[in-house]
């Protein structure tokens, strides 16, 4: 199998930029990172979920890990409701209008953990889910 070829960032001491092979994000398996998640926001973190909630959230986030992006972006049955958010059909029109730009440029994506709950971020370029808002409620889009 062949996959696309990025460039790696330069290193101090060379001219050149050395390839390196990355397999397509339907081909991984989901990583997570925390790095940009909206603490501030009150609406969408943890401390809105109960103790024992948080221990599924968690079990269910190890599942994700074991299955390939491509079953979890595609599958039917409703156990991980996946896709892109449609900003412009949500409460939140402006989307992660606190991040950088740059990040903002990322599609965003949301999949069901538990029940209601649901996990909002976006997939970086090094194929990383990264976690911006847990919605436990499932309150991004408009109630009819």
């Amino acid at each position: 199998m062949s996959y696309p070829i990025s460039l790696s960032k330069k290193k101090e001491n060379s001219k050149y930029q050395i390839p390196v092979p990355r397999p397509p994000l339907y081909e991984c398996h989901p990583l997570f990172t925390f790095k940009h998640f909206d603490y501030r926001n009150t609406k969408f973190r943890l401390p809105t979920i109960n103790e024992s909630d948080i221990n599924v959230f968690f079990e269910q986030l190890s599942k994700l890990s074991s299955t390939k992006w491509k079953t979890i972006l595609n599958e039917q049955s409703g156990q991980w409701h996946a896709h892109v958010i449609a900003w412009h059909k949500t409460d939140h029109k402006k989307g992660f209008s606190h991040l950088r730009p740059e990040l903002q440029s990322h599609l965003a994506y949301q999949f069901k953990t538990f029940k209601k709950c649901r996990v909002v971020g976006f997939i970086d370029d090094n194929n990383i889910f990264n976690v911006v808002w847990i919605d436990h409620d499932h309150q991004i889009y408009l109630r009819k």
